[in-house]
C-alpha cells in the first residue's frame, strides 16, 4: 500500500491518495485522513464514501473540497 500526499499552491496538505493493490482500488482522503471515496479500476468508476457511483473514470480529485475560496490568514 502506497500513500501520496496532495498539496495546494501554498504547500499545505489537502489530502492523500492511497493505493490498495491487494483490493484493486485507490482511496482518496482529506487532510484529516477521512475517506472521501474510491476509484475502482476494474469497473472504471469513482465512488463516494457511501459507495455511490459519482463518475466514470478516475475522478477522485473532484471529491476534495474546494480550496480556491479559502483565505489563508496563517500559514499551514
Amino acid at each position: 500500500m502506497s500513500r501520496h500526499t496532495l498539496r495546494d499552491q501554498y504547500n499545505c496538505i489537502i489530502g492523500y491518495l492511497e493505493e490498495e493493490p491487494s483490493l484493486g482500488r485507490v482511496k482518496i482522503m482529506d487532510q484529516h485522513s477521512k475517506t472521501l471515496g474510491w476509484y475502482l479500476p476494474d469497473r472504471n468508476v469513482t465512488t463516494d464514501r457511501t459507495w455511490r457511483v459519482v463518475a466514470r473514470g478516475n475522478q477522485l480529485l473532484r471529491l476534495l473540497p474546494s480550496t480556491c475560496d479559502r483565505v489563508r490568514a496563517v500559514p499551514c
